[in-house]
């Protein structure tokens, strides 16, 4: 009776949607574009017009992830594709749950919690900084996904999206000397704020 009860349970726990595959390993890479007020220009204007950390910036990533039934873990990283300015990336542990309402489609809820780093801040095209252009700050966030689960072979193409949205979870000052052609200025720069984004994924799953 009690071999039974077990067999029932576990094919019960198959029956439902995202538990069709007992575990699967998969890793992919993304890019695309975030939005990001993690900085703020608290003085010295003249020489910094356009180095302040808002507006656009291309991303790009790798996510590695186990699901064992609904549960997914994973690794984060994501760092700049703009090499020119203020430099944005992120590390840490993914958390949550996969849902495959059909065999090809999976929809995922994941938590972030890691590290977001600032770096080469005030730097930009002929400019010498010194001082504080680098800092870590904890962050939170959420990442919400869907991608299509395609067959090739033994393993499965991924093709699909991810947003994100984080949030820091303390601020720094940075006080930054900022050399040019015209001379010395020593702007200071408040860290810590939030992020969006939206990118495009591929990768394989085992």
């Amino acid at each position: 009776m009690r071999a039974s009860a077990l067999a029932l349970a576990a094919a019960m726990a198959l029956s439902v949607p995202g538990m069709a595959h007992a575990w699967s390993l998969s890793a992919d890479i993304w890019t695309g574009a975030s939005r990001q007020d993690a900085t703020s220009l608290k003085s010295g204007l003249s020489l910094a017009q356009g180095d302040v950390l808002q507006g656009s910036f291309n991303a790009t990533g790798l996510t590695a992830i186990l699901k064992v039934g609904l549960l997914e873990a994973g690794l984060l990283w994501e760092g700049g594709l703009d090499f020119r300015s203020t430099q944005s990336g992120v590390v840490g542990p993914l958390l949550g749950v996969g849902l495959e309402p059909l065999d090809w489609l999976r929809v995922e809820g994941l938590a972030e919690i890691g590290g977001h780093q600032l770096s080469n801040i005030g730097g930009g095209s002929g400019l010498s900084i010194s001082g504080d252009t680098s800092a870590w700050l904890p962050y939170v966030g959420l990442r919400p996904g869907v991608s299509l689960r395609l067959p090739v072979g033994p393993v499965k193409m991924i093709l699909g999206a991810w947003a994100f949205a984080r949030w820091d979870l303390q601020s720094k000052q940075a006080t930054v000397n900022i050399t040019s052609q015209a001379g010395t200025t020593v702007n200071t720069y408040q860290l810590g704020g939030s992020t969006v984004g939206l990118v495009g994924r591929v990768g394989v799953e085992f």
